[in-house]
């Protein structure tokens, strides 16, 4: 895997698939909070999962939102405003 490498004002919002190839939505979204905390994450899955769900198996505030697929273009835009409480 490659070395993951952010600068802090990169970026706000990381929207992240439960299952990639090579690891993990959430052994990412854990790495990512490590480098940058307050880095807002939404989780894509077709897994019947919920934020709170992963929270509690993590014990923090990893995840801000999780989208169970299939999900609208608009509850995708109203989960992205709604997080980072602006428009697009």
């Amino acid at each position: 895997m490659e070395r993951l490498v952010l600068k802090k004002e990169d970026i706000a919002l990381a929207i992240l698939d439960l299952n990639l190839p090579d690891i993990s939505g959430i052994q990412l979204a854990v790495q990512l909070k490590q480098i940058k905390p307050c880095l807002k994450i939404i989780i894509s899955t077709g897994d019947p999962i919920s934020a709170m769900e992963i929270n509690n198996a993590y014990g923090s505030q990893l995840v801000d939102k999780v989208l169970n697929k299939p999900f609208s273009l608009s509850v995708f835009e109203e989960s992205i405003y709604g997080i980072l409480g602006k428009p697009l």
